[in-house]
C-alpha cells in the first residue's frame, strides 16, 4: 500500500482542540514515512506523529495498530 492509497479527507493536520490526554489507547493507521519517524492518522480523524525512537516493531504504510498518546 502506499500513502496516496489512503483517503485523507476530513483529517485535521493541526486541530486546535483535541480530546485526548498523555497515555490515552488510540487506533493508529501508518501513512507514510518521514525524518522523525511515521506520519499515523490516528482514529480516522487528526494526524500524529511517532517518534522514530518509539517504533519498536516493523511497520508498513497501510498498517492499522492500537498505540497511546506520548504528547498532546
Amino acid at each position: 500500500m502506499r500513502s496516496s492509497d489512503i483517503n485523507t479527507a476530513g483529517i485535521e493536520e493541526a486541530p486546535e482542540n483535541v480530546d485526548f490526554s498523555e497515555g490515552d489507547k488510540v487506533d493508529i493507521l501508518i501513512y507514510k514515512f518521514t525524518d522523525l519517524g511515521a506520519t499515523v492518522i490516528i482514529n480516522d480523524e487528526y494526524f500524529g506523529l511517532v517518534y522514530e525512537n518509539d517504533i519498536y516493531k516493523e511497520i508498513t504504510v497501510g498498517d492499522r495498530m492500537k498505540g497511546y498518546i506520548k504528547k498532546n
